[in-house]
């Protein structure tokens, strides 16, 4: 979730100290490609996050950084660290954090849409949910319907006030169209809201479904665990 946006909140990894440490690097992240390309992509993120004394003030703040770090202590690393990352071709980098922050509504449908043949837990929830009450959903996503519903007050009044004319009155084109959309003014928001009503019933099952499958691998998780514990010996 590190650099991933939704509305008006975006979430940040703090940095974790271990990068700070000049053996954590040249020990273990600098033998293991992978693991170095990770590492300096995270830290070429925070080396764009924090780029003046004000941004560093306020990592700290939020407890982004260590808070025994200083602001020339940050200055020296950060010229130490882009010295050997290519941050102009980004070769070594991470490809994630070539596309900077993500929205996380894009994210959860390329997500769901790579989940098609893998998990329909995936597709329900995608990468990652972003309503913890159902109440939260149904606003969300019934917000247009108001917008929808006030168009098509709109142009039944448009209707009404052409069939008074004397050029439509006797149109029997004009009165065929106001006919066919006077039902779907009816029936359409109706249909629309079952559809979404139907939706919720179906994710309040999922989930209460899922949550029972997760309570019996927790328990069966604890059982072993349990056991595990008995048959090692005590140690005074």
């Amino acid at each position: 979730m590190h650099l991933v946006w939704h509305e008006s909140r975006i979430f940040l990894k703090p940095l974790p100290e271990f990068l700070l440490s000049y053996t954590i690097w040249n020990e273990n992240l600098c033998k293991d490609l992978r693991l170095y390309g990770d590492a300096a992509s995270l830290f070429l993120s925070y080396m764009w996050l924090v780029c003046n004394k004000s941004d560093f003030k306020i990592a700290c703040e939020k407890a982004l950084l260590p808070p025994e770090i200083s602001w020339e202590e940050w200055v020296s690393l950060s010229k130490a660290i882009l010295r050997n990352i290519d941050y102009l071709t980004f070769e070594g980098i991470n490809p994630r954090y070539r596309h900077g922050e993500l929205r996380l509504y894009r994210l959860n449908w390329i997500y769901r849409l790579c989940s098609l043949t893998q998990s329909f837990t995936n597709v329900v929830r995608g990468y990652a949910y972003p309503y913890h009450q159902y109440s939260t959903f149904f606003k969300r996503n019934t917000a247009w319907l108001v917008g929808v519903i006030g168009y098509v007050a709109v142009v039944l009044t448009a209707m009404q006030v052409g069939l008074s004319t004397n050029q439509l009155k006797d149109n029997s084109t004009f009165h065929a169209a106001s006919y066919s959309f006077t039902i779907f003014s009816i029936l359409g928001p109706l249909a629309i809201l079952g559809i979404v009503i139907t939706f919720v019933f179906v994710l309040v099952i999922f989930n209460a479904i899922y949550m029972l499958v997760w309570n019996k691998k927790q328990y069966k998780k604890r059982q072993y665990a349990a056991q595990d514990l008995a048959l090692q010996p005590w140690i005074h």
